[in-house]
């Protein structure tokens, strides 16, 4: 008797831990994983347009931006360069398009400074993958100055790919996700990649913009703290992401 009593607690003690891990690894879920593929082709601005559409119910916002990263793929597939007047005549080649399936007082001039803003932070084209890119680039080139005070290979390319993805972001955060941190430097357990990302924060070379979660269903925001900048700022935060 004592012995199944004994079993039913490691049992139990199993479970949690399992539904831990099962929560960590959902509150760092990214809502739309970046795709696995090089930056999707667009040669017309038709193309561009139908990308955007989806076949379910639109929501225009998350359209203009999807639109918005299109066009710039399209920019790279012909090596245009799009003017304003052109981005307005692509705009309502777009609105036209989308009309049926937008609310019934919907207003053109909204949307296109919805769209302008959109344009304005697409900083990748549409199929883009930063952080394949980010840690290809983190293994070829040396470590930065953050990564020389700690001696472990793994956490060393850690800060590597962090910096990288902060480069690529330019002044705004980049999302990460343990799983992703997990999966690229193959940690033994989302628990051990979630104590790294929160590690980096304690150590101040991370300070989380925005923590990931199940309600919103998206991986954890960062800003990198470039040692150069640390001599003239405010520590930052002392908030760790959600594990």
């Amino acid at each position: 008797m004592v012995f199944i009593c004994s079993y039913n607690r490691t049992e139990r003690q199993s479970n949690r831990e399992t539904q831990v891990n099962r929560d960590t690894q959902d509150s760092q879920e990214t809502q739309e994983p970046p795709p696995r593929r090089p930056c999707e082709r667009v040669t017309t601005i038709q193309q561009a347009v139908n990308l955007s559409l989806p076949s379910t119910r639109l929501r225009p916002d998350a359209a203009l931006f999807t639109f918005a990263r299109a066009l710039k793929a399209f920019q790279k597939t012909t090596r245009a360069n799009l003017a304003q007047n052109e981005l307005r005549t692509h705009f309502n080649q777009w609105y036209q398009i989308a009309l049926p399936h937008l609310p019934p007082q919907a207003d053109p001039d909204e949307y296109w400074f919805t769209f302008l803003e959109s344009w304005a932070k697409a900083r990748h084209p549409l199929g883009a993958n930063i952080l394949d890119h980010a840690w290809k680039t983190a293994q070829a080139d040396p470590d930065p100055p953050e990564a020389r005070r700690f001696t472990s290979p793994k956490l060393k390319l850690l800060i590597s790919l962090c910096c990288r993805l902060q480069l690529k972001s330019g002044p705004g955060a980049f999302f990460l996700s343990v799983r992703d941190v997990q999966r690229l430097l193959q940690v033994e357990s989302l628990s051990t990649a979630s104590a790294w990302l929160n590690g980096l924060c304690r150590e101040r070379i991370l300070t989380v913009v925005s923590k990931g979660g199940p309600a919103n269903r998206q991986a954890s925001r960062f800003r990198f703290n470039f040692a150069s900048d640390n001599a003239s700022t405010p520590p930052p935060s002392e908030t760790q992401p959600e594990a």
